[in-house]
């Protein structure tokens, strides 16, 4: 049966402090068991969704990114996005032959963008230009790292070096040793041009409507 670990505080401040406690749980294929302090759900839309509402009463939110009446088309838009860019990066990445790799480069979106220059660029062979060498997407991936919360919610240094460290040091039949570059070091910083479009300009979300 799960139990609290004494390290992980009620009041951890992220999730991966939480995380480590499913580390202490008995493998057991056949176990039931109530999990405590931790997440139940490796799914990343799952988990997205459960951040967005699940937690409202301990934490309350003004932001409701799952809006009830645009939940058809988020759903929608996030298959696609998981299908076809989430996980085509890790296609063209992992892939173990030519063909499966020819079928495979693309790149897009922000949580990808933010990596391309770090580690796919080069670690996972989508290589044809880096975000810096794509000024509409580059302004782009700027604006939303530039936004407040984002802003607050994390150590931009140790943010980088955690995706560096994460995927050339977990992959190891592609990078054998190890080694972790200490580069390029794109800046995301700089004043971007979004506000020349006044439709693409992050919008002032809904109050949470769950």
């Amino acid at each position: 049966m799960a139990t609290k670990i004494p390290w992980v505080s009620e009041k951890a401040k992220f999730v991966c402090e939480t995380t480590k406690f499913r580390n202490w749980i008995e493998p057991d294929p056949g176990a039931e068991f109530p999990a405590e302090n931790t997440i139940v759900s490796n799914e990343s839309a799952d988990i997205i969704r459960m951040f967005n509402s699940s937690f409202d009463a301990n934490v309350p939110s003004k932001i409701d990114l799952y809006p009830t009446k645009f939940r058809e088309d988020i759903n929608e838009i996030s298959e696609w996005i998981y299908n076809d860019i989430n996980n085509g990066v890790y296609k063209c990445g992992l892939s173990t032959t030519q063909d499966e790799y020819d079928q495979s480069a693309g790149v897009r979106l922000y949580s990808m963008l933010i990596r391309l220059d770090e580690v796919y660029y080069v670690h996972f062979k989508a290589n044809k230009k880096m975000i810096k060498k794509y000024p509409n997407l580059l302004n782009y991936t700027r604006e939303i790292f530039q936004f407040p919360p984002v802003v607050k919610s994390m150590d931009r240094k140790t943010h980088f070096r955690h995706i560096r460290d994460h995927y050339y040091g977990s992959h190891i039949p592609i990078n054998t040793f190890g080694i972790v570059p200490a580069g390029p070091n794109t800046d995301y910083s700089v004043k971007h041009d979004r506000d020349r479009f006044a439709s693409a300009t992050l919008p002032e979300f809904p109050v949470n409507s769950n």
